[in-house]
């Protein structure tokens, strides 16, 4: 809800304070990570109508989703380098996102833990010695069942 409060509330009120009183409150938690699936609010639109009876308050009127997704995109570039922030395509088929968002999970976690990161078995590992596949020494992360 971290991003979202600023994206959402920032329809209604100035971007800027809601970002200032929320970015300054000791209680609000800071995600470590934030991966966004940006679809083209047209898109994003046509799949709400076609898979739901009834769309939520903020899906209703597509000049309002641009406006949203507008507000997700000018707070990810204030906040891009104090927050790890990943946008993901996601205008294509689910498969393609997927592939996107675990090669965007391997980066991130590269970065984060700065040893290789190698997948085995649906899991990340922080591994110091591979052979053939045969993981010798590891330090599972859990981040994700992939």
């Amino acid at each position: 809800y971290y991003f979202s409060s600023f994206a959402y509330q920032g329809t209604a009120s100035d971007m800027d304070w809601v970002m200032d009183i929320n970015l300054n409150c000791k209680r609000m938690l800071k995600p470590d990570l934030c991966i966004f699936l940006d679809v083209n609010p047209d898109t994003c639109k046509e799949r709400i109508d076609s898979s739901r009876a009834t769309a939520e308050l903020y899906e209703h009127d597509i000049e309002n989703m641009r406006k949203i997704r507008n507000n997700f995109m000018t707070v990810f570039e204030k906040l891009n380098k104090s927050h790890n922030i990943s946008i993901i395509d996601a205008n294509s088929d689910i498969e393609t996102i997927f592939k996107s968002i675990k090669d965007e999970l391997l980066k991130i976690a590269y970065k984060m833990y700065e040893t290789p990161i190698k997948l085995f078995n649906n899991q990340l590992y922080n591994a110091k010695i591979f052979e053939d596949h045969n993981i010798i020494q590891y330090k599972s992360l859990k981040i994700i069942n992939l």
